[in-house]
């Protein structure tokens, strides 16, 4: 199986230092993964910098290939080093001559890639690498590449596959350009760390922390589904975070032979990403943006993240099939979000249960007292507050857990309620708190475990969300990717998936538009802790 991970990034920057001893190459040679390898032992003074210029590989691959270096470079430790293309040229020179009567060749020229010259000789991206293993992946201009080969499988149709509404036949060994849209903040980590002291401080700027434990899951997922085959291209790319720098980065060339486009993460870029998908017929996935308008009209953008108001619609969902018979009210503070939210919640559950089956309050003109009027002393009592205000919540439920004594209630909040530290835990138990939310880690799952078990063996540190949702995007769709091509997502509502953190529901919001995930956790306070109730 062939795959290769460029890395456009590197946790840190490193400057050389000077050291007494000669850094000599290794002549131990392992094969690894099937790649050649030189197994370096690190000694007392050397450096990620003059390492990686004795090999002459790049920081940011040698990162990726060790990625214990996340804890830094320790004297005695063993690091795998691929040999080098130039190392691999030599031997496939060698190849070739042997079999120079049944191959064809072609010399790259400036700016060709395995895929324009699959173009050109409509020859599959598959074939040529499979022909040309020995290059990695890696051509420059000059190398002479293997076109055909009598022993080898007759050519197929150019990749990358065709777009959605074809009717190709996927044979599981297609190679896919994924580009991962990170924002690392490079500029900002270009401090020189030499790792001697183990017990040496080592950070990295605050705003790059998410991407790099997001990059973090999804390598170590990566890392298993090459395992069950999958042929992957992973590049990974410190996304601008200002819209002109955005728009200039994404004149790259090279990014519109990708397949998958995976982030960026804020919305404001997402927006901007979108419509360059769109122009060129790539699907994107955006992990974290809750924003549904980029979906409209364009089918090629899939959201993995529900949005507020399909947060409030699998709310009103949930409490409307399994409170049935209950007093249900919805309490806002006229505020625009608060209302919006209020009738989408009204109107869902209305169409379940029945017109006029909710009561709607504006709480802040009637108050505490004319929303008790409202309360029932026989059935249970739904209090739905669609507010992100939390001292108006702590003081809300707080009043709500002094009528708990004379009255059933149950309280229904807001996915932001999870982040407020001073609601007293007695307080939510005995409101019965529920509350909406895109993810749920279950400690007790096996997979789970072991996640974690192998998170902290290599990065020295325990996972937290963004590693979460960064294993479970790419065990999802990267899966989907080589199970359905590059036109999967009209497979995705068949494909349903319980991650570790999150789990995908898909659904297409429009004829013309993207797909959004719609699978919310209902999570209820019981027994003082959070379980999910659906």
């Amino acid at each position: 199986m062939h795959s290769s991970v460029f890395l456009i990034f590197c946790l840190m920057f490193f400057t050389q230092t000077s050291f007494s001893q000669e850094l000599r190459k290794s002549t131990t040679i392992e094969h690894i993964d099937g790649k050649k390898c030189y197994i370096h032992t690190v000694e007392k003074g050397q450096t990620l910098y003059s390492i990686c210029k004795l090999y002459e590989i790049s920081q940011n691959d040698l990162v990726f290939e060790n990625p214990e270096l996340i804890s830094g470079l320790k004297p005695s430790r063993n690091l795998k080093i691929p040999i080098k293309t130039k190392d691999a040229k030599e031997t496939s020179t060698v190849i070739n001559d042997n079999n120079s009567n049944n191959a064809n060749y072609h010399t790259v020229e400036k700016g060709e890639t395995f895929y324009s010259i699959s173009k050109k000789y409509n020859l599959s991206v598959d074939t040529l690498q499979k022909n040309n293993a020995a290059f990695n992946g890696t051509i420059t201009k000059g190398d002479k590449i293997i076109l055909s080969k009598a022993n080898l499988d007759k050519v197929i149709s150019p990749t990358p596959l065709p777009l959605a509404g074809t009717k190709k036949k996927i044979t599981g060994n297609e190679i896919y350009n994924v580009g991962l849209f990170l924002p690392l903040y490079l500029t900002k980590n270009d401090s020189a760390f030499i790792y001697e002291n183990k017990n040496e401080q080592k950070t990295i700027y605050p705003k790059s922390v998410p991407a790099v434990e997001f990059y973090e899951g999804f390598s170590l997922a990566f890392d298993s589904l090459k395992k069950l085959g999958i042929h992957c291209n992973i590049l990974v790319y410190d996304i601008p975070s200002d819209s002109i720098q955005i728009e200039n980065f994404l004149k790259k060339p090279e990014l519109k032979e990708l397949n998958l486009i995976i982030g960026p993460f804020h919305s404001d870029d997402v927006s901007i990403v979108t419509a360059f998908c769109k122009r060129n017929k790539i699907t994107m996935i955006a992990p974290f943006s809750q924003a549904s308008k980029p979906l409209l009209g364009n089918h090629y953008l899939c959201k993995a993240s529900p949005s507020s108001s399909t947060q409030v619609e699998q709310l009103a969902n949930y409490i409307s099939f399994n409170n049935r018979g209950s007093n249900i009210i919805v309490a806002h503070n006229n505020l625009s979000k608060e209302k919006t939210s209020a009738e989408i919640f009204k109107n869902k559950a209305n169409k379940i249960l029945g017109t006029d089956s909710v009561i709607l309050l504006v709480y802040k003109t009637i108050g505490l007292k004319g929303l008790t009027a409202k309360l029932s002393t026989t059935k249970n009592n739904i209090i739905f507050v669609p507010s992100n205000d939390q001292a108006f919540v702590t003081d809300f439920l707080n009043k709500m857990n002094t009528l708990t004594k004379d009255y059933k209630i149950i309280i229904v909040g807001m996915e932001s309620w999870i982040g407020y530290e001073n609601l007293e835990i007695n307080t939510i138990q005995n409101t019965q708190l529920h509350i909406p939310s895109n993810n749920f880690v279950n400690y007790e799952n096996p997979e789970t475990k072991k996640f974690i078990q192998r998170f902290r063996e290599t990065y020295k540190t325990e996972p937290n969300k963004f590693a979460y949702e960064g294993y479970d995007i790419a065990m999802y769709h990267l899966l989907a990717l080589k199970n359905y091509g590059i036109s999967f997502m009209e497979k995705s509502i068949e494909i349903k998936s319980n991650g570790i953190n999150t789990q995908f529901n898909y659904f297409k919001t429009g004829e013309e538009s993207g797909y959004e995930n719609q699978k919310v956790f209902i999570l209820k306070y019981q027994d003082f802790s959070l379980t999910p109730a659906n």
